[in-house]
């Protein structure tokens, strides 16, 4: 793998020789967050309320985002808050150098998500998996991300991760190294693999990992995205995971199955969920967002199964929306049943 990346790195020195020429800078403003607020919720117990999501530390995210762009030099920092803590870089903090419309090299903390998933999470009320979880992004901590388009609907993407301002071992670093390949099939849809690294930012802590996509654009009005993941040494070992969305008038929906499996302890994680809305008068929607949650263990004799069921009302914008539900949480296994009455906003701009 570090042979590979000296490869591609010589290649970025060799197009340094066809550099566009500089067109006039901009600096831009923008940002994204999202926050929910229990009203009132419950855990078959105790009542009590209670604020989100928990990646935030259990507090909203309010991000802010700062971006510098020329033909040639660029830079991101997105900033913000989250649990009412002030957060230096939230997502991205990185310089970029486009040196010719083919070769573009990121340094700092990067998001690259030209091969990530295209279907999300529902927004951290019921347990959804987000997009990484069919196709992983690109994500050093504090690293170089190298970006190859040698022509049109064709990305090769290799990252590497220092991992501390100090740096990391040689053979450490390279070993976490994530390289990525993907392909858009025109008017059908585009291919995906990747190679994860051991260590690396969206990799197991102890094993190296194959990841392939396809996502299928062919219909109008239809996504489905389809990714498969072997890990090579982790308990953990196949992951598979498929999101479709279709909108047409009024109506939309979007359902999501994301299957765990390890074989040695021959246990099964399974996740599935249905969101359908139907669009009333702009602003107003209303739907319902239903869950399983399932987790058996063989060899220990355990099954865990809930069903989250969840009618919403949604308000939303061209730069955000509002939602207000009631989620129940019914467990299938004598589990007291949670409920909770969620309030929950999110922007992008």
């Amino acid at each position: 793998m570090k042979k590979l990346l000296i490869v591609l790195l010589a290649l970025t020195i060799v197009g340094v020789f066809a550099v566009a020429e500089d067109a006039p800078a901009s600096i831009s403003i923008g940002g994204w967050g999202r926050m929910w607020f229990n009203v009132i919720a419950s855990d078959g117990v105790d009542q009590f309320v209670s604020a989100g999501p928990g990646w935030a530390g259990n507090g909203g995210r309010v991000g802010v985002g700062f971006n510098g762009n020329s033909a040639n030099m660029g830079f991101n920092w997105n900033p913000g808050v989250s649990n009412s803590g002030m957060t230096a870089v939230c997502d991205q903090a990185k310089i970029w150098a486009q040196i010719n419309p083919m070769i573009k090299v990121e340094v700092g903390q990067i998001q690259g998500d030209v091969l990530r998933g295209k279907l999300d999470d529902f927004g951290d009320i019921l347990p959804t998996q987000g997009k990484d979880n069919i196709f992983a992004r690109f994500y050093p901590n504090n690293g170089l991300l190298l970006n190859i388009t040698p022509m049109d609907g064709v990305y090769i993407g290799a990252s590497v991760d220092a991992t501390a301002a100090g740096g990391a071992l040689a053979e450490d670093a390279y070993k976490a190294i994530q390289i990525g390949f993907g392909y858009v099939i025109p008017n059908i849809g585009h291919l995906r693999a990747q190679y994860l690294g051991e260590g690396g930012s969206k990799a197991k802590a102890d094993s190296s990992g194959m990841q392939v996509a396809f996502a299928y654009t062919g219909m109008e009005g239809l996504l489905v995205d389809a990714g498969f993941t072997y890990w090579m040494e982790s308990i953990y070992q196949m992951t598979f995971a498929v999101g479709a969305s279709y909108s047409k008038d009024a109506l939309s929906t979007y359902d999501r199955v994301d299957v765990n499996f390890a074989g040695d302890d021959q246990v099964l994680n399974l996740s599935a969920q249905a969101q359908v809305f139907y669009a009333l008068a702009a602003p107003l929607s209303v739907g319902v967002e239903v869950a399983f949650a399932g987790m058996s263990n063989v060899d220990a004799d355990l099954d865990m199964k809930t069903v989250d069921v969840y009618p919403i009302a949604k308000l939303g914008y061209s730069n955000g929306y509002l939602k207000v539900g009631f989620d129940a949480k019914i467990g299938l296994d004598d589990q007291d049943m949670a409920y909770a009455v969620p309030v929950q906003l999110e922007y992008w701009f």
